[in-house]
């Protein structure tokens, strides 16, 4: 497949290639047109007889391609200034992404070693309305508010096969959740308490999985809808 594109890409290249030396020649061509009508044409309107007239004449055509050259420097260096303002926005872009990224993965990796020094306080022996849990189920909301759908993806796996998520596991109620636009595929939610829990755009959804669920009072949908 990767030999496919690659040949593809040189192709739409070659191609790209070929049609810009065209209308490089064809502009050309006209220009060439333009210019030798425009002699023509101030030729017949000077009718030069006399040397002065013929000076003139040459004088008239030289202003006037002065200025179809300022026009055209206009216009090159006006699109070659939205194609660098183009760029930096792209720059500016994907930098952003880049800081937002590794911003997101710091968080998700501090969460992680913070669950493992909280397992070293029993944090899953612990009873319901402990402080440890408490702080868990905290975190736990605040962190999927701000991750990205694949990473929603790996907490919620990373709470299940931690044995954190299930009927009255330590963080199995998450209501209020966001896990907007989260991939869910084979993620087992058995035991989770989505209550008021958002799941708009989520995909690789099964009603199996959602049958799995302690509640879903009051969760958004999917489809937007809310759950009796």
């Amino acid at each position: 497949m990767h030999v496919r594109k690659r040949g593809e890409a040189k192709c739409y290249a070659t191609y790209y290639r070929g049609n810009r030396i065209f209308f490089i020649c064809a502009a050309a061509l006209v220009g060439a047109a333009t210019i030798y009508g425009m002699w023509v044409l101030l030729g017949w309107y000077i009718s030069p007889e006399t040397p002065t007239d013929r000076k003139d004449h040459v004088q008239v055509m030289a202003v006037g391609l002065g200025a179809v050259g300022a026009i055209i420097t206009a216009i090159i260096g006006w699109r070659n200034l939205k194609q660098s303002q183009r760029s930096t926005e792209t720059t500016i872009e994907n930098t952003r992404q880049i800081e937002q990224d590794r911003a997101q993965n710091d968080a998700l990796q501090k969460y992680l070693e913070q669950m493992g020094q909280l397992f070293r306080e029993e944090l899953r022996s612990s009873d319901e309305g402990a402080d440890v849990r408490i702080l868990a189920r905290s975190q736990t909301l605040t962190l999927l508010q701000g991750l990205s759908p694949n990473r929603k993806q790996i907490l919620l796996r990373f709470l299940y096969e931690s044995q954190l998520i299930k009927i009255d596991g330590p963080i199995d109620r998450l209501g209020g959740a966001d896990l907007e636009g989260a991939n869910l595929e084979g993620t087992i939610l058995a035991g989770a308490n989505l209550t008021r829990a958002n799941l708009t755009g989520v995909t690789r959804l099964t009603q199996e999985q959602l049958g799995l669920c302690k509640s879903l009072v009051g969760a958004t949908m999917p489809d937007g809808s809310k759950h009796d």
